[in-house]
């Protein structure tokens, strides 16, 4: 989902692609795709990370790793980026 260092809502295309694919193995030997976990990461500090998500999750994936990205680099507010994460997380439940 990312592209040049930022996220793209429209990024996801390949992964979900690949998630199409993989249901297809799965089909094709009896196993339930949905018994799969599928997961990517999402940076906090990103305006596009709940539309990503989103779509994401139209597309079948399950979870989400919350990456302060900001807040890791040097001199970086972790405390922020912990901040961050938690905002994310409230608004990503309300997905669904």
């Amino acid at each position: 989902s990312c592209a040049g260092g930022r996220a793209r809502p429209d990024g996801m295309g390949r992964g979900s692609e690949l998630s199409r694919t993989r249901d297809g193995h799965c089909g094709a030997v009896g196993r339930d795709p949905a018994s799969i976990r599928r997961a990517h990461a999402l940076v906090v500090d990103d305006p596009a990370s709940v539309e990503i998500a989103r779509r994401s999750l139209r597309a079948g994936f399950t979870d989400f790793l919350l990456v302060p990205v900001t807040a890791l680099a040097p001199g970086g507010d972790l405390l922020a980026g912990v901040g961050q994460a938690a905002t994310l997380m409230n608004e990503l439940r309300t997905l669904g």
